[in-house]
């Protein structure tokens, strides 16, 4: 079922331009704060993708190969988190909270479990989720009700009864008859109802640097971008000003015809993104959408016709920046009826008493640089010794100062006994080498993704061999990894209480579902979702261990 309308602030001029004002403001001075961050955001865009740098002159032919270290950790680590989390033995456990919880935990859970991994196929939006958490070291998902409808034409059968003139022997008569008739009927239908999760894009948000997370941050803006029928959407539901919205129509369809540009705050980020997925910055096709900022934050409302002027509240506002004004404010709880901000929020590695978390590509920077370099030094070192140097006299008769010899290439000179080949030899890649297994050794050491985690064989001489050494050194090496995937379980908690409470807020009840093909089926019923629960999901256990605790209960 659709949200319920929410209810747009009547706030004074005064109260109008001091919102409109703040926003501006908070804008300005935050993305000041984020330039820095956004230069980081725009190289870790660079390393997840492995993307080369060319050389400039004189050094254009130099090796510009990028190993891909960055890349083959943050796909192990997505591959694991997704197999503990959401992998084919894990499941939602439910732990009711009041007494009278109890008698429907059962059927709360077996609800719970049809709903993530089967009506709202979370592994498929988790995993965008996960992945840009790796990547940047933070990930922000939003978590809206959604309602989507659209039209599908029925052939619908109808029974016509009448009366119809036919002649009679000889003289006209009406004649009762019955018929069926197809009808054609376009109808809208709803296409998905429920809550979701989506991925925000961190350039599009402006956080201030004090901020320490999302719940408790005095205000913060997230860049969004609208479509006309958005915005007309937007205002039916409450959370634009319909007024407003009609007085600026025309305005919005002007800006909206214009090709789509990046804010100043994101455009470094924005335009790396597109260069690396072969997107131009610049589109030639048609962008219809509308650049709004969406502010929230705690605001001192001074609403017409009360004396309330102290107290501050959380208020949800949109500012278009064309036009400078703002087109809708309402409260937080007007807006999102459960009056918590609707985000979650992950962290990779959490940094104490920071918004922003440090991800693999921060992590690792340092040692994928260092073995780009050396791998260009090897590169340039074989290539000369592979090559030869060619000295050669003026009297030889070249006529030019430097040349590339080729295969199968004549050179007239005047004089080949002026001219001496020189030939390096064989270069020593011993170092080379063994600084590279360094350089990997370290990464495994920060990330706990080795050779063993990713199915390899150990290739150490000095590897333990027997089956329980295996399995104790595969156990071990799960521990610093098992930190993380826990640090995530706690993230996914708060996204199954969520989702709990907006179905017990806004589904359409009752509700049928069946969890496999062999079960019957159930139904959800108002009553049954009226209790308070706590979520979980696991086993929290990597696959080894779970092959271990199996083998010893086998002996």
């Amino acid at each position: 079922m659709p949200l319920p309308k929410a209810k747009q602030l009547d706030l004074s001029t005064e109260a109008a331009n001091r919102l409109k004002f703040t926003i501006e403001n908070d804008f300005s001075k935050d993305s000041a704060d984020l330039k820095g961050r956004n230069e980081r955001m725009k190289r870790y865009a660079r390393l997840a993708r492995a993307a080369s740098d060319v050389h400039g002159i004189p050094q254009e032919e130099r090796s510009n190969f990028s190993i891909p270290l960055i890349l083959w950790q943050i796909l192990a680590k997505l591959a694991k988190e997704l197999d503990v989390l959401l992998g084919e033995e894990s499941e939602i456990s439910v732990t009711p909270i009041g007494e009278s919880d109890v008698k429907r935990a059962k059927k709360v859970k077996k609800w719970m479990n049809w709903r993530i991994k089967v009506s709202l196929k979370l592994f498929k939006k988790l995993y965008p989720y996960l992945l840009q958490k790796s990547i940047m070291g933070t990930s922000i998902g939003f978590v809206p009700w959604v309602t989507r409808k659209r039209q599908v034409k029925k052939f619908v059968s109808n029974e016509v009864e009448g009366f119809e003139e036919q002649i009679v022997d000889g003289l006209p008569a009406q004649v009762p008859f019955k018929r069926t008739e197809v009808v054609e009927v376009i109808e809208e239908v709803i296409d998905f109802d429920g809550p979701d999760l989506v991925v925000e894009d961190l350039e599009d948000w402006v956080v201030p640097s004090t901020a320490k997370d999302i719940d408790t941050a005095d205000h913060f803006q997230r860049i969004v971008r609208l479509d006309i029928d958005e915005i007309l959407d937007m205002s039916d539901s409450g959370k634009l000003d319909a007024k407003l919205v009609k007085e600026n129509i025309d305005n919005l369809r002007r800006i909206s015809e214009h090709t789509f540009q990046a804010t100043e705050v994101n455009s470094d980020v924005y335009k790396e993104k597109k260069e690396q997925q072969g997107i131009p910055e610049v589109p030639q096709g048609r962008e219809t959408r509308v650049t709004f900022y969406n502010w929230f934050g705690k605001f001192r409302i001074d609403e017409k016709g009360k004396n309330d002027l102290e107290r501050s509240q959380d208020v949800v506002a949109f500012y278009q920046p064309e036009l400078k004004k703002v087109l809708g404010v309402s409260l937080l709880v007007e807006s999102f009826p459960d009056g918590r901000r609707p985000f979650i929020k992950s962290d990779a590695i959490m940094n104490v008493n920071q918004f922003w978390g440090t991800g693999l590509c921060e992590l690792l920077e340092p040692i994928s640089n260092e073995m780009d370099a050396l791998h260009t030094l090897a590169v340039s070192a074989a290539e000369s010794s592979i090559g030869s140097v060619v000295f050669a006299s003026p009297a030889a008769g070249v006529n030019w100062e430097k040349i590339r010899f080729e295969p199968n290439t004549v050179v007239f000179v005047a004089d080949p006994q002026n001219i001496k080949v020189v030939t390096l030899g064989q270069i020593n890649m011993g170092p080379y080498i063994q600084l590279m297994q360094e350089l990997t050794s370290f990464a495994e050491r920060l990330t706990a993704l080795n050779d063993p985690q990713l199915g390899r064989q150990l290739s150490q001489p000095n590897a333990p061999r027997t089956l329980g050494q295996q399995q104790l050194l595969q156990a071990e090496s799960n521990v610093r990894l098992l930190l993380d995937i826990r640090l995530e379980r706690e993230n996914l908690r708060e996204l199954l209480k969520r989702i709990w409470e907006l179905d017990k807020r806004f589904l359409e009840k009752p509700v049928f579902f069946r969890v496999t093909e062999e079960d019957p089926g159930d139904v959800m019923t108002d009553e049954d979702m009226q209790g308070s629960y706590d979520f979980d999901i696991g086993p929290i256990t990597a696959l080894s261990n779970r092959q271990q605790k199996t083998q010893e209960l086998l002996q």
